[in-house]
């Protein structure tokens, strides 16, 4: 692996570089429901299993990466260009469910870091740790930054998400999937609609609300104040509201069940007390994920 560490830096140059940091792709791994899977397999046996799987991942990154290093039932690895990362994160996976091993999950996303003692810094591993958590068991999920930097053969072997709202930062993220077959195509990420412009429909039955500028927001919820009410146990008093932020429109659960929208087409994302932005047409679950149903249309 090209690695800009090897570089020779001196004096003055040698802080800039520290400073300035060198542009990786970021990969974090983590065992899924590793809870469940110690509680299941008790303590020895459990971490036998994750260590073995570790260890298949570790094997992967050695080849075009660099190992940083493991974090509980994951690891942090960086690689020199976005398309070894996702190529190590694919064949990882792979890996794993050849040898039956206990599922993964994976997170990339492409920047600047600060190597440092052997290990990295910055807002892209941050990035990165936040996409993994959002992925589901033998997912891999990567950034637009990521996308941005593959060659066609790998851009078609994604699928695009949308966006999410990430702690910690101001601006939501492009999430894509890194799909098994390599014969569905991303599609263009569409132009974000005017704060003038954009228009949602919720309907929960026979009621239906429209959000648009001159009601830029709705609270959902089983109390009697709430824009659109929802009379069922499993829904929190105020269960969750939708703003339109910048163009688009964000479900904030602040419930205490929590809250899965399903976008049309695609998988479902579960929301507990965090935020989502919501495109296209979908359906957004209230308490479980068999729970009251809103549709929404974006369109």
């Amino acid at each position: 692996m090209r690695d800009d560490r090897a570089l020779p830096a001196h004096g003055d140059d040698a802080a800039v570089s520290r400073a300035d940091g060198v542009v990786r792709c970021v990969l974090f791994a983590d065992v899924a429901g590793s809870t469940a899977l110690y509680e299941r397999l008790g303590d020895v046996a459990a971490k036998a299993l994750v260590g073995a799987a570790l260890v298949i991942v570790r094997g992967v990154v050695a080849e075009e990466g660099r190992w940083v290093k493991e974090l509980g039932d994951g690891a942090l690895a960086v690689f020199a260009d976005a398309e070894a990362g996702v190529a190590a994160a694919q064949r990882a996976r792979a890996d794993l469910e050849r040898a039956a091993a206990c599922s993964m999950r994976f997170g990339l996303h492409h920047g600047r870091v600060i190597e440092e003692d052997g290990d990295v810094h910055g807002d892209a591993v941050n990035v990165a740790a936040r996409v993994m958590a959002l992925a589901q068991p033998s997912e891999v999920l990567l950034t637009g930054a990521v996308l941005d930097a593959l060659g066609p053969e790998w851009r078609d072997a994604t699928r695009a998400l949308g966006e999410r709202e990430l702690d910690g930062r101001e601006r939501p993220v492009a999430l894509h999937e890194l799909v098994h077959e390599l014969a569905r195509r991303t599609r263009p990420a569409e132009r974000a609609p005017s704060t003038e412009e954009a228009r949602l429909v919720l309907r929960q039955g026979p009621r239906e609300r429209v959000l648009d500028a001159r009601t830029p927001r709705a609270a959902i919820g089983r109390d009697a104040a709430c824009d659109l009410v929802v009379d069922d146990d499993r829904v929190s008093r105020r269960h969750a509201e939708i703003a339109l932020t910048r163009g688009r429109f964000v479900l904030a659960d602040t419930s205490f069940n929590g809250t899965w929208v399903v976008p049309e087409g695609a998988r479902s994302f579960t929301v507990r007390r965090d935020e989502i932005v919501l495109h296209g047409r979908g359906r957004i679950f209230l308490g479980e994920a068999a729970g009251p149903v809103v549709e929404y249309d974006a369109g």
